[in-house]
């Protein structure tokens, strides 16, 4: 995955009374905020040593006793996520190489000296910004010859040579001295006219070896995708409960000896299908076996009469730019509703509502991707055993693909026994005018 931030907003729900034709509902509560980056830029540094680096100067060779090398580039990664949360997310990445520097010398205190002189550049170049890597190749040799330099590595010579990716490569000599008294250190540099030589010596002994260590910089944000869900409650508590939909029946069993957990699903004819459901920690469990039976239906409007939860999931997401003028690309909002009503008056649906979008909650902060329609229909149907009733269905509806009307099914029981509602505009739209949409 991808690197991103995320924060839980877990609701207190509070019991409201409502009017039996004119339910009163909560204010949106919020249930899920994250930030996911989609396009993210860092800088990356490859680290090689070598000893023993022989490098002709102005026609003789010097052979010196440490080498080192540094190879600048800048890596992208974007993830095309659409706010709509329809598609699938599309990843690529990029690779930009700055350039290179090649450089070997001496210092008095040996390899002491040259760790301490090491350690001092390469943190120099771990704090630049990768956005600047090229004006930092570029003065790279007064980045060697500075006094933080020159303190830390004590008296030290080192040929240095610039390579600037599709540039004119140059080739530095830095001394630093170390000072007795207040002076501390000093040091020069100068630059030869012709060092085509000496960067090939040093291009040689270190470009061929493999990689000591690999370093990241400045990890920098450029574009995300936020994301909110909000959940509105509208309670018919004080009703009396309502009949399944037509050709679907729900039964409970006793379990076969020692069964702890059992699921089945088979064709049952003429369009219907039979499932079957056993789990003995079931929040709310009977301890019996739930068996439905269902098949495409109509639901009358009347369910709205009954006792039961009406909800409305509402995600919001927008595309960010960032950067020293921030503006939105794209925003989009998805609206879902999930009603749940009571069969019997046993079982009450209120119970444990903040552990079912505890659970919904976390299912949808699992997802990589943006949060689309079909992600939260999945989260609001796996969420449903937490009510923790068994005498009851729900009627969920989405929009429709085509972004004119709905499409809807409905479950039986808390088990995934779900069929396809046939007259969708006509119950969806019920449930929307009765959620004040």
């Amino acid at each position: 995955m991808s690197p991103s931030v995320r924060r839980f907003v877990l609701p207190l729900f509070v019991l409201l009374d409502a009017a039996p034709t004119s339910p009163r509902a909560e204010e949106p509560k919020l249930v899920l905020e994250r930030v996911h980056p989609t396009r993210v830029k860092w800088g990356e540094i490859e680290v090689r040593e070598a000893s023993h680096v022989r490098v002709r100067v102005r026609g003789d060779k010097q052979d010196l006793p440490f080498g080192l090398s540094l190879r600048l580039s800048v890596r992208e990664r974007r993830e095309e996520m659409f706010a709509s949360g329809d598609a699938p997310p599309r990843v690529d990445s990029g690779f930009t190489l700055v350039g290179s520097v090649f450089l070997a010398g001496t210092f008095e205190d040996g390899a002491t000296g040259f760790r301490r002189f090491r350690e001092t550049l390469l943190a120099k170049t771990a704090r630049t910004d990768p956005a600047a890597f090229g004006e930092f190749l570029a003065s790279f040799h007064s980045e060697v010859g500075a006094l933080d330099v020159h303190a830390s590595a004590g008296t030290f010579r080192v040929l240095c040579c610039t390579v600037p990716e599709g540039g004119e490569e140059r080739l530095w000599e830095v001394f630093g001295e170390r000072m007795e008294g207040e002076e501390g250190a000093r040091g020069g540099m100068s630059g030869f006219g012709d060092g085509s030589a000496g960067c090939a010596d040093l291009r040689a002994a270190l470009g061929a070896v493999p990689p000591d260590s690999i370093l990241t910089t400045a990890f920098r944000v450029d574009e995300q995708l936020e994301e909110w869900v909000h959940v509105v409650t509208h309670r018919f508590g004080d009703r009396d409960p309502v009949p399944l939909p037509a050709n679907s029946r729900f039964e409970k069993r006793a379990p076969d000896s020692g069964a702890r957990e059992y699921r089945s699903t088979n064709p049952a004819g003429k369009g219907a299908t039979r499932y079957e459901w056993f789990k003995a920690d079931a929040v709310g469990s009977s301890g019996k076996v739930l068996i439905a039976e269902v098949s495409p239906a109509e639901i009358p409007r009347e369910i709205l009469q009954g006792k039961g939860i009406l909800e409305v999931w509402l995600r919001t997401a927008r595309e960010r730019q960032l950067g020293a003028t921030p503006r939105t690309e794209q925003e989009h909002e998805l609206k879902i509703l999930l009603g749940s009503f009571a069969t019997t008056s046993a079982g009450d649906l209120f119970k444990r509502e903040e552990e079912y979008r505890d659970a919904v909650a976390r299912d949808l902060d699992l997802v990589d991707g943006p949060i689309g329609a079909s992600v939260i229909r999945k989260a609001l149907l796996d969420g449903r055993p937490r009510l923790g009733v068994e005498d009851f269905f729900s009627v969920l509806c989405l929009p429709s693909t085509s972004g004119r009307g709905w499409k809807a099914e409905y479950c039986v029981g808390p088990m995934p026994a779900c069929s396809v509602v046939l007259n969708p505009d006509e119950a969806c739209g019920e449930m929307a005018r009765a959620a004040g949409l």
